[in-house]
């Protein structure tokens, strides 16, 4: 049982004594955090049963474990070392492979190019380091939509239905004393035509997208209602079910590196998942930058490629889990004119209808 222990420890984990010996004392000591081997085994991976670990001492059969399966008092006296030197108390970290440093790398190339080198069009001279992941078989060229396809198995594992009948709300507010229109209906508190669209996380300025929340508290917090101002809020329910990338959803990989079937860089993985997951959802204010949303909108619109109806995603306002939607219909204006159309995004009403509305004031 001991030695089944450690092999699976060394699977996942790393020594602070390891990480000295690879990369030195600053990395060692300076940058990783770590945590002790019996808080990692008992908090995080629950090693034992409740009943167990509620025992008198389950730390005392952690210890002998260990002591059993260690090396012998004869290989201690000729040199030998035991990898776990400070037993139960021994300082680990979780340990990373080139494919979560390659999925981290990938986004932050990604924000930097269309951010700061080129937005519309890959330039045939960028000189971009590829990778390659042997677990997954991706191949990264430097162009943002193969940084992107990257993710696409992610978006398919996270996507979801939402079925028909759904309430979501959306609020727009007026400023005291103006008039607010009637009768009210998509047109006074759906997605704004395109011509005022605006940039917003996931959308550039002229692409109008309808925008949603979950409950009302999110709505009013999301357009920065304030004191004495009037607040349309209108509940929307979907006409038909809608495929969505469910950003609050993550996949469901194994975690318990006791668990025969667990493989250690889907763990790997899933913590890159959940970082970038809060990071979609960091909030901005109006005094930054526009460009700050660029590589949102770009990841959207490759959704929206992918033929995604829309995306759901932690509100950055809210902390108590409360979520928002985009969707990927609006309030296009129509020019008979024109041969493209059947390109626009469809109209809200093509895919939902107010149900109700109330109007209040802050």
């Amino acid at each position: 049982m001991g030695n089944y222990l450690r092999e699976k420890i060394n699977d996942a984990y790393i020594t602070q004594r390891e990480v000295y010996n690879s990369y030195g004392e600053f990395l060692a000591n300076e940058v990783y955090q770590y945590d002790s081997l019996v808080d990692v085994l008992f908090d995080k991976d629950d090693l034992f049963s409740d009943e167990l670990a509620n025992s008198n001492n389950p730390e005392q059969l952690l210890k002998h474990l260990l002591e059993a399966s260690g090396p012998s008092y004869r290989d201690v006296a000729n040199g030998g070392e035991d990898e776990l030197y400070d037993g139960i108390y021994t300082d680990i970290l979780m340990q990373e492979s080139d494919i979560k440093g390659a999925y981290y790398l990938n986004w932050s190339r990604f924000k930097y190019i269309s951010k700061h080198v080129n937005r519309y069009f890959d330039m045939p001279n960028n000189k971009i380091p590829s990778w390659h992941s042997s677990q997954d078989g991706l191949v990264q060229d430097g162009k943002r939509e193969s940084m992107l396809t990257v993710y696409r198995l992610y978006f398919e594992k996270m996507r979801t239905v939402l079925p028909k009948g759904t309430s979501v709300l959306r609020a727009r507010k007026f400023d005291p004393g103006v008039l607010i229109p009637s009768p009210i209906d998509e047109s006074v508190c759906g997605p704004p035509p395109s011509h005022l669209a605006r940039s917003m996380r996931m959308n550039p300025d002229g692409i109008s997208y309808f925008y949603a929340a979950a409950d009302e508290t999110t709505c009013l917090l999301e357009v920065r209602a304030s004191l004495k101002d009037q607040v349309v809020i209108g509940e929307f329910q979907n006409t038909r079910d809608l495929n969505i990338v469910d950003f609050t959803k993550l996949p469901e990989e194994l975690t318990d590196m006791f668990h025969p079937e667990y493989i250690h860089n889907e763990r790997l993985e899933l913590e890159f998942l959940e970082e970038f997951q809060n990071e979609i959802s960091i909030p901005y204010s109006d005094k930054d930058s526009v460009i700050e949303y660029i590589p949102t909108q770009i990841l959207t619109e490759y959704i929206r490629y992918l033929k995604y109806d829309g995306v759901k995603f932690k509100s950055s306002l809210v902390k108590s889990g409360s979520v928002n939607y985009l969707f990927f219909c609006g309030n296009a204006l129509e020019d008979p004119g024109t041969a493209f159309m059947n390109l626009l995004p469809p109209k809200v009403t093509d895919w939902f209808s107010i149900v109700s509305h109330k109007v209040i004031s802050i």
